[in-house]
């Protein structure tokens, strides 16, 4: 797995991850389940333990596969947010489009779970300016996300935190509290078969 990490930071293809993409599994009962859930969240477990910025585009991939796996009813909101967070914390200002569907395009579970300070991204003003420019591919997500930012900020007595101050809160309790749970979330068999 760490081979993997290593290959990854130097040169990022899908192809490379395909064992740990969304594999959607069905029950009798029309249930969905995924196959690389166990494995994929090893691997987001491996990564936040000590990533950077050259693991922003297995992070990216990683949670788009968390994502798809949590529309379709296999993922815990927890593993989304803790892959969220990573890419906040190495992101590029195109990756605030992700974000947003990171907070807001799953329930409100999700929305509830992924702290607001996720979509106003590391450099605020660079991710507004980012969304205001964002012309063609992306451009509908951009103005959704514009007026997402516009909503939240709305609230006069809300309390964000600076970028700087959300990074250590999560980095110091809202991390290793996601970790927990979702390490209760898998048995020891699986994880260590995953």
């Amino acid at each position: 797995m760490q081979a993997l990490i290593e290959q990854a930071r130097n040169r990022f293809r899908k192809k490379d991850v395909k064992h740990y993409s969304f594999l959607a599994l069905y029950n009798e009962l029309g249930y969905t389940t995924d196959a690389n859930y166990a494995k994929r969240w090893l691997l987001i477990q491996r990564i936040y333990a000590n990533y950077s910025k050259a693991d922003r585009q297995l992070i990216g991939y990683l949670l788009k596969q968390e994502l798809k796996a949590y529309r379709a009813g296999s993922a815990l909101a927890d593993s989304v947010y803790l892959c969220a967070f990573m890419l906040y914390d190495t992101m590029k200002e195109k990756d605030s489009l992700l974000l947003y569907q990171a907070k807001l395009s799953g329930n409100t579970d999700l929305q509830c779970c992924v702290d607001t300070e996720i979509l106003f991204g590391k450099k605020p003003k660079a991710t507004l300016n980012f969304l205001k420019r964002k012309k063609r591919q992306g451009r509908k997500i951009a103005k959704q996300a514009l007026k997402a930012i516009k909503y939240y900020r709305s609230y006069k007595d809300a309390i964000y935190q600076e970028p700087k101050a959300f990074s250590r809160f999560f980095k110091e309790r809202r991390g290793p509290n996601l970790i927990e749970t979702m390490q209760a979330c898998f048995n020891q068999d699986e994880l260590n078969n995953g």
